[in-house]
């Protein structure tokens, strides 16, 4: 069955089952009590965390830069000249945005900025390096520059 479907008390019943295993985190689909009351063994295979958090990353720049909208119009051909202004290929500007992230898992974090703020470094866990050093350490790298003026 898929990981979405409610795996119920009449089809735990009316099956034979032995074991009851879902892709994903958590049993809110499956009633446990009747699984247990039946010797049913329940369990999970999780997701892959990582990958799930890179396609998230993805996603979101994909989404507030109308990616997809763009692709379509370049595989027809007519590019900008089908919507009304070219201001809504634009998308939105992540810049000032707030960005909530829940769950870090084993992720490290290094940072580099003019001014080292060693309270954030204990607070959130971070690591100062270089500019260098983070260049040369990490694979991927969000770099956030501040104008001194924001013409938008």
């Amino acid at each position: 069955m898929k990981s979405v479907e409610p795996i119920t008390e009449r089809i735990i019943e009316t099956h034979r089952l032995r074991i009851i295993a879902r892709a994903g985190v958590g049993y809110g689909n499956i009633d446990v009590r009747a699984a247990t009351r039946r010797r049913i063994w329940v369990t999970i295979a999780p997701m892959n965390s990582i990958a799930v958090a890179k396609q998230t990353i993805a996603l979101m720049l994909t989404l507030s830069r109308k990616i997809l909208l763009l692709d379509r119009h370049v595989g027809r051909g007519s590019w900008y000249r089908s919507l009304s202004t070219p201001r809504e290929l634009m998308g939105t500007e992540l810049w000032g945005k707030i960005l909530g992230i829940i769950g870090l898992g084993s992720m490290r974090i290094l940072y580099y900025d003019i001014a080292r703020r060693k309270d954030l470094e204990e607070e959130l866990g971070i690591e100062f390096r270089s500019l260098e050093d983070i260049l040369r350490e990490t694979p991927c790298n969000l770099i956030i520059l501040k104008p001194k003026h924001n013409h938008q």
